[in-house]
């Protein structure tokens, strides 16, 4: 719903349309809508209702926006965890057929000029981020964004597939540093983090489908030194095969689990293998059992 209406309304033979409107966002009023044009070109014969316009304002109330909508059942509620600051500009366009309204169609564009993010409570803020990301009645992607996380720059592309609940996948390549993984919300990279110096390039995939988050990232290292006794220490020229997961598990009652690995060392032969069978409740987070091999 939309308040503080001010548009021209034309009415002319079977056509009606509203030109030049603006408005405020019932209920979220730093979200302002402008550059708005509504038609219906034939209101007697099968009308089509077709709207287009901007929405600009607070990143956080744009992101309350969707939550509250329809959206937030379709993505299978993967944004409901979200956090962004900033300011946001939404681009937004739709033809509803008003005798079929499930056919609707939905285009639109949200542009993100240095944004502040984070996905859920136990994924990294994505700081200071830069990009697009376009939308439809099938899911959204993002051709190519960039942040800064774990200390560099990342660059990530992905989105949701068309299809209601399907997952988000994102992945992106990025540079970590010392410090950057001494921050990191994920103990297994901080502790790495206390005994590094210098920086490493990484891979990463973000995949998220309701409240499940899955994390895959890979690293040959290099760059990074390590000061740890043989066979874990390194220097920074050397290469040293880092792989890190969370998958999620199947949970019960309300609760999330998930399986934390850690892996240092050549694939089938690591010299450093960490497991973590994690069970989530709200904020609560309990490892019900583990392994660590060296």
């Amino acid at each position: 719903a939309l308040s503080q209406i001010d548009a021209e309304l034309q009415i002319d033979g079977n056509s009606l349309a509203i030109l030049k409107g603006r408005a405020q966002v019932e209920g979220l009023p730093q979200l302002r809508a402008s550059q708005v044009e509504a038609r219906i070109p034939d209101l007697a014969h099968s009308p089509v209702l077709q709207i287009k316009g901007r929405i600009a304002g607070p990143a956080a109330d744009a992101l309350a926006f969707v939550n509250r909508s329809p959206l937030l059942g379709i993505t299978g509620h993967a944004l409901e965890q979200a956090r962004i600051s900033g300011q946001t500009q939404v681009q937004l366009q739709f033809d509803m057929p008003l005798h079929h309204v499930d056919a609707t169609k939905v285009e639109g564009l949200v542009q993100f000029p240095g944004n502040d993010m984070q996905f859920t409570p136990d994924t990294p803020l994505l700081a200071a981020t830069r990009g697009s990301l376009r939308f439809s009645e099938q899911g959204f992607n993002v051709p190519q964004a960039r942040t800064q996380l774990l200390g560099g720059e990342l660059v990530f592309q992905g989105g949701m597939a068309a299809g209601r609940n399907s997952p988000v996948s994102l992945r992106g390549q990025g540079s970590a540093s010392a410090a950057g993984l001494r921050a990191a919300p994920w103990p297994a990279l901080a502790t790495l983090g206390q005994v590094a110096s210098g920086s490493t390039a990484y891979q990463v995939q973000l995949d998220f489908q309701g409240a499940a988050t899955g994390v895959q990232l890979s690293s040959s290292l290099q760059g990074l030194a390590l000061a740890l006794p043989a066979p874990l220490g390194k220097a920074a020229a050397d290469s040293q095969p880092l792989r890190f997961e969370i998958m999620p598990q199947p949970g019960a009652g309300g609760r999330q689990r998930d399986l934390l690995s850690l892996d240092l060392g050549p694939s089938g032969q690591p010299v450093l293998s960490a497991r973590y069978e994690r069970e989530h409740e709200g904020e609560q987070t309990q490892v019900l059992r583990g392994a660590f091999a060296l």
